[in-house]
């Protein structure tokens, strides 16, 4: 039941009104937590006011919040396999510049995905992968220079790919 998350008597009544309409309506409880009304779904969660962002520094080998993030460097050899999981990368070190910037994606961000050539809004990008509110509003991005070099966990930007040219690899490991 919602009352146990502190949503009371006529909140509830306005969620069951709002109950076919369109995704993305937010109803908040007295106790902190809010409710999402989601494509199929209502998601309860309660929102945290994380750090904002963090700089990484070209030494950093690993971050432990806001995020767990595992940071190497090595030079690629013949055995080197390219990483096919989301949630672990491979960049051109040498298209880096440090201090590499973590933080949460804001309205207005543009990245180019890997394989394409244009870039492309984080919004539209989010509504093609299906992402609800509450999963928008947590996702981490890494930035090189202002420019986003990764959507933490879902999607590397084309242009800080490995290339037959790249001599050194930072691999970025999300946990």
């Amino acid at each position: 039941t919602l009352n146990q998350y502190g949503f009371n008597a006529p909140t509830v009544e306005q969620i069951i009104q709002n109950i076919d309409n369109e995704s993305g309506k937010q109803f908040y409880s007295t106790s902190g937590y809010r409710l999402t009304k989601d494509r199929l779904y209502l998601i309860v969660d309660k929102p945290e006011s994380p750090i904002d962002k963090l700089l990484i520094s070209e030494n950093d080998k690993e971050i432990a919040e806001p995020i767990q993030l595992k940071i190497n460097r090595f030079t690629p050899s013949n055995a080197f396999v390219f990483s096919k999981d989301k949630n672990h990368v491979h960049l051109d070190a040498s298209k880096l510049q440090f201090p590499l910037e973590l933080r949460l994606w804001q309205a207005g961000d543009v990245f180019c995905p890997l394989g394409m050539t244009q870039t492309k809004k984080l919004s539209d990008f989010f509504i093609d992968i299906k992402l609800s509110r509450p999963e928008k509003e947590q996702t981490w991005v890494i930035l090189s220079r202002g420019e986003i070099v990764w959507i933490v966990g879902q999607r590397l930007d084309d242009r800080f790919k490995i290339t037959d040219e790249t001599t050194e690899i930072l691999e970025l490991y999300y946990e």
